[in-house]
Formats: C-alpha cells, structure tokens, sequence
C-alpha cells in the first residue's frame, strides 16, 4: 500500500480509539448542567469489545468516585492490552456465539446491577459491539445449547444483527429490558453506546439489556420458517408470556459514536490528504448482502468516472455474507474480493482504489482489519487466469483472506475494538 494512503488509515483507526471517543464524549457532558451527578459513589459496568477501554475512560475522568467496576469482554491476542486490572473485575466471554463464560458473565451482571441499586450511588454502564453474545442468562437452562445452536445457523446464513437480536432476546432474561427491569433508580443510571446497528436503534444494540423491546410469537415463528431452526413452537409462546410483565424504564442512553460518525471522520481524514479531490460521503448507510453491496459500488464508479477531476467517495454499512465454506475471511475481505473479481471481467475501464474497513480492526475471522483493491492487483488478475481461479475459489470457499493475504492486499490487524460497523473508500486518482 502506498505510504500515504497507509497513513490516512492509521490516521482514521486512531481518530475512533474507544477511550478517546468516550473521554470527549463525557468532558462535553461535563459542561451540561444536567449531567448526572459526579459527587456520588458510580459503580461502574462495561460490556463488549471496548469494555475495557470505556471502562479506563470513566476511570480516568472520575477517579476516587469509582466503587466497583465489571468488565465483560473478548481476549483479544495474548491479553496484553489487560494487564493492568487493579481494582476491576474482568471476564473473558464467548463472542460471536454465547458460551459457558457468557452465561457466568451474565450471572455476575445481573448480581452487580442488583448491588449497584443504592440512591446514594450511581450506575454507569458501557455498551459496545459484541456485547449480546458476551453476556447472557436464559430464562429456560436447558434452551442454553438451544440458542447456540439457533445463534451459529443465523451467522452462518446472511441473518441480519435485527433477526440474531430477536432471536437472543427471546431466550434471554437479560436482553429485550431484561437488566432494566433490575432498576430501582433509573435517574441514577446512565449508559453511554458505540453503536454497531444502523439506524441506532437503542433496543437492538446489544440486544438492549437496559430498554424494553416488545417481540411477538409471529416474530419468532418467521423466523424458525426462514431459517429452519430447531425450536419447538410450543416453547415459544411460555418464553413471551415470561416477558410480558416487562416495563420499559426511563433509563438514558448516550450514544457516542456510530457508523454516521465513522464515516464523517473518514472523510475529514481523506479531504486533508487529498486535497483538491472532490469527495462524497453517501448519506444512506448500505444495510444488504455484499453481492448487492458490489453491484451498487461498481454502478456508482461507473458514474463517477465521468467526473473531470479526481474523485473519493465513502459508504458506511454493513453487508451480510452467506457462509459457503470454512475458510478465512470477513464482511471486508469478501467484498474486495466480489469487486476484484467483477473488474477482473472488464475491459478498457478506468479502475479506483477501493479499500473495506473494518472499523474495530477485525475483520471476521481474517485476522486482518479488511483489505483493498488497486489497479495494479486487477491488472494482475485480469492477465492471469490460474488467479481468476484461485479466486473463484476463495470465494466459494468463504477464504477469500487467505487469497488476499498472498497478494498482499489485506489492511494490517489493528485492534480498536470501536466496533462502528463498516467504512468503504473509493479514491480515483
């Protein structure tokens, strides 16, 4: 990759760090003279992949005010980043399929939020991506392989983050409101949110353990249509009956950042290193299956090439994949490798750098924060016909990082763990 545009991304990955992003966040509301009350104890709660980094930005700016602090997260490497946990409690948790350490993790969350029900103390909570799958308690013990089950058909299966939440919900005492129902203080409760659903819809965003989220048996039975899951229907209605005596309590919520931002900050970035380029950034967020999600990118360019100046455009999103084998690879790596593939066929095109970004700096299973496409590599696929097969394979293979880690064109692992869903840059030179 060329040494400036390598630069603009580590630029971009260090503007959405989680710690960086909360302290400002919070300093801001500082200044409000109705923020919740800092002279109070705060027991401190943070779930999901930025756990750890919300939780060191609340500890920074309230100090001596902290009591107790939970963090529930994902071992990210050889646990480096973790070291240092004096005074806090860490639990590593199953993610993207809820395990035996979610359903501990979830036990000793609902204890904490019950002892964190004081009028004198403050409940601060920290959400981020992940964070349904890293905690949960089922209504029903037995349904717990049930559920993973259910989970691992949906991922595997272009499910959309609504559909695996409805489907979490239902078995789940925590999600859907499940934790708010613990309040007795909720003036007392404030939670602040790295969304990675678009729209922002706070009863989707993992899950929502602390707002109400009414589902129906309807909602469930498509479901088991859609997808043939294994769940018996007659299971179904006890499970809803369970949360009909749910209250929606008025708990505030804060989002922080979100795709919107990501993709704001991007181009800030971009303009400043590319000065003179007319940019864009798509004010719809792409919410479909990466085939699609290429159609629509090859079909914008085609456009854009009629453009007399240089050009950039950035999209945000998040594509789903179907799963059609057991290799290496992410959301990002998939649609880099559809799009090299899609140009590969071409002739006489103008062809752009294309590069899928990965905002938390991990890319499905790809070890990898993403990948990228230049002329150079379409060039050198187009004139090769044993890489037009090896990358057919990759992608009926679900390997296409394996593919791409050989050319050379993955994007380096950088763990932000500020899970903002997905950025697609475009640049023509």
């Amino acid at each position: 990759m060329e040494s400036l545009e390598n630069d603009f991304i580590n630029s971009f990955l260090r503007e959405i760090d989680s710690c960086k992003l909360l302290t400002e966040y919070i300093q801001k509301d500082l200044e409000n003279p109705h923020f919740i009350q800092s002279d109070k104890s705060i027991n401190l709660l943070a779930i999901g992949k930025a756990a750890f980094a919300m939780a060191s930005a609340i500890e920074q700016i309230f100090q001596s005010s902290i009591k107790d602090v939970l963090i529930v997260t994902k071992l990210i490497g050889d646990g480096k980043d973790f070291q240092n946990t004096t005074n806090k409690r860490i639990i590593f948790a199953g993610h993207p399929i809820p395990d035996e350490r979610s359903y501990e993790a979830g036990e000793q969350v609902i204890e904490f939020v019950n002892n964190a029900q004081k009028a004198d103390e403050l409940l601060i909570v920290c959400i981020s991506g992940g964070a349904s799958a890293l905690v949960e308690s089922a209504l029903l013990g037995k349904e717990k392989s049930l559920l993973e089950k259910s989970t691992d058909i949906l991922l595997r299966s272009n499910a959309s983050i609504y559909e695996i939440n409805t489907l979490r919900t239902l078995f789940s005492v925590i999600k859907g409101g499940g934790l708010a129902q613990l309040i007795k203080y909720p003036s007392n409760t404030m939670v602040y949110v790295l969304s990675d659903v678009i729209g922002n819809q706070i009863s989707t965003i993992a899950s929502g353990p602390f707002k109400y989220s009414p589902i129906t048996s309807e909602d469930i039975y498509l479901l088991i249509e859609k997808y043939k899951l294994p769940i018996d229907r007659a299971n179904v209605a006890n499970l809803i009956s369970y949360r009909a005596k749910y209250l929606d309590a008025a708990i505030n919520h804060h989002i922080v950042a979100d795709n919107s931002f990501a993709t704001a900050k991007l181009f800030e970035i971009v303009q400043s290193k590319f000065q003179g380029y007319k940019g864009i950034v798509f004010d719809e967020p792409f919410q479909c299956n990466v085939t699609e999600l290429v159609d629509k990118i090859m079909h914008i360019c085609d456009e854009m090439h009629k453009s007399e100046k240089p050009w950039f455009l950035i999209l945000g999103g998040e594509s789903t994949v179907t799963q059609t084998g057991n290799g290496r690879g992410g959301r990002n790596t998939e649609l880099i490798a559809r799009l090299l593939l899609a140009y590969s066929t071409l002739q006489s095109i103008k062809t752009p750098s294309i590069y899928a970004i990965a905002t938390d700096g991990n890319d499905g299973n790809s070890n990898s924060g993403g990948a990228y496409l230049d002329e150079k590599l379409i060039y050198r696929v187009k004139s090769n016909k044993q890489l037009i097969q090896e990358l057919e394979k990759s992608i009926s293979e679900s390997d296409t990082a394996t593919f791409l880690l050989h050319e050379g064109f993955l994007l380096q692992e950088k763990q932000t763990n500020t899970n903002l869903l997905d950025c697609v840059l475009i640049i023509q030179h």
